[in-house]
């Protein structure tokens, strides 16, 4: 009986529509943990889905990043995004082009434990993120 309510709860869990509302913010990418900010002026880096428009907004860790994202089932695809252009410390710049290397790269997303995972086509974790 166990195994049959497993399998149903499985079944289920898969055919749940995936929920991005809302920010997310970035734990890692590529494996690689993100700093907190240091200072009040430092941002950490997010992602803020707006499903009713399918847009996103958010912050590279140094610039402001806006667009727009596809989702089909776990299928996930960014559209051309648009950033602000600011310099700011090697470390976060490289944080940037990190982020958006990765976001480029993303093909599916699974949330779980409120952890939404990005992945890449061959099912490489590219960036964790978390509300």
């Amino acid at each position: 009986m166990a195994a049959v309510a497993a399998a149903i709860m499985t079944l289920f869990s898969c055919t749940q529509a995936l929920d991005l509302s809302g920010e997310w913010k970035v734990k890692t990418i590529n494996g690689e943990e993100i700093a907190a900010p240091q200072t009040e002026d430092e941002v950490a880096p997010f992602i803020e889905f707006d499903v009713e428009n399918g847009r996103i907004h958010g912050n590279t860790g140094v610039n402001i990043v806006n667009g727009n994202y596809t989702l089909d089932g776990n299928n996930l695809s960014f559209g051309t995004l648009m950033t602000t252009m600011m310099a700011g410390p090697e470390s976060k710049m490289k944080t940037e082009q990190d982020f958006l290397a990765a976001v480029n790269a993303v093909k599916t997303a699974k949330t779980a434990d409120g952890i939404l995972t990005l992945y890449d086509a061959e099912g490489k974790a590219l960036m964790t993120l978390s509300k």
